[in-house]
């Protein structure tokens, strides 16, 4: 079993592995038609450079990406923790507790999400303290 799968049975980047077969097949084309090159190879180009942009949008920003993550796996553990930890930083309290909660959920003994936990519970003592003042 891959170290990777340890979190997730979700791996989008060995889908590489997946593209080598269509590839060699418009090489095999190509070399087989000369005429045929240039309209391959830059049909080849257009296709993976339009796969690329699309992946590219998760990649915006941190929050992004983990929400994209839960989409395709909302059973990961890891995401909902490091998400809650960017909505923390960003001082998102009530949607940062609802994925640590969501974490300690799926894996009760991750201590990371126990101990992002009680930092927000502080955090939000401290917030609610400051509006009553």
């Amino acid at each position: 079993m891959l170290y990777t799968f340890v979190y997730s049975f979700v791996a989008d980047h060995y889908q590489y592995l997946a593209c080598i077969g269509p590839i060699a097949l418009a090489v095999a084309a190509m070399e087989r038609k000369p005429l045929l090159q240039p309209i391959l190879g830059a049909a080849l180009l257009i296709m993976l450079g339009i796969l690329t942009w699309r992946q590219c949008e998760m990649y915006a920003d941190p929050e992004m990406l983990w929400r994209a993550t839960l989409r395709r796996n909302p059973t990961s553990w890891m995401a909902h923790d490091i998400l809650g930890n960017d909505l923390l930083r960003k001082g998102k309290l009530d949607e940062a507790i609802v994925h640590f909660q969501k974490a300690l959920e799926i894996k009760p003994d991750y201590a990371e999400a126990q101990n992002n936990s009680a930092t927000l519970y502080c955090k939000w003592e401290k917030w609610t303290r400051q509006r009553l003042i």
